[in-house]
């Protein structure tokens, strides 16, 4: 991350991605610092700068024994910066997906570590409260189950509406947002 960049601020935004991976259920990050070491043991230079090249990625990876690469770019003016974070398998040398962090905004290294690296958790929970006994609730046109009145849905707009046969029907859409928990009705 931000190889040219050795600024603190990098260095720490680094340091909170770092931790942020590793906080993902069976993962275990060997630090930048732990891969320049091999790769100075190694005596390849070149995989310093792999640049996204995902055969160099997937060299890298089997130096250090990962098999998911995970590398970045640091861009910004003043104090904006946004994180380009880019996930590579290394047994198939290709890319898995890719997203951005926006430092400072209401993005986390946490969530943009989510959504790289386990993108089906990437959820927030929408809360329902209905008094109206036999309501169905439906979320972008599907029928959702509900538990305990609850329901996870994938971050950012959803369409929801419930329905009863004796009332009209309630539309609203709600923009779920990541590890929150908000109320829709």
């Amino acid at each position: 991350l931000g190889a040219e960049d050795k600024s603190t601020a990098t260095r720490k935004l680094l340091g909170q991605i770092e931790q942020a991976i590793d906080g993902l259920p069976g993962t275990k990050v060997i630090t930048a610092q732990q891969v320049a070491d091999a790769i100075t043991r190694a005596k390849k230079p070149q995989l310093k700068a792999c640049e996204g090249d995902e055969a160099c990625l997937a060299e890298l990876g089997k130096l250090v024994g990962a098999s998911v690469v995970v590398t970045g770019e640091v861009g910004g003016l003043g104090d904006s910066r946004v994180v380009y974070l880019g996930a590579t398998d290394v047994g198939a040398a290709k890319e898995l997906r890719s997203t951005t962090l926006a430092v400072g905004a209401k993005d986390t290294p946490q969530s943009a570590a989510v959504r790289l690296l386990d993108p089906d958790r990437y959820r927030g929970t929408v809360h329902f409260t209905i008094d109206a006994q036999g309501a169905t609730v439906f979320v972008n046109g599907t029928k959702a189950p509900l538990v305990n009145g609850e329901v996870a849905l994938p971050v950012g707009p959803q369409a929801v509406r419930v329905t009863h046969p004796q009332y009209r029907d309630f539309v609203r859409f709600v923009d779920v947002q990541y590890g929150d928990r908000k109320s829709a009705v």
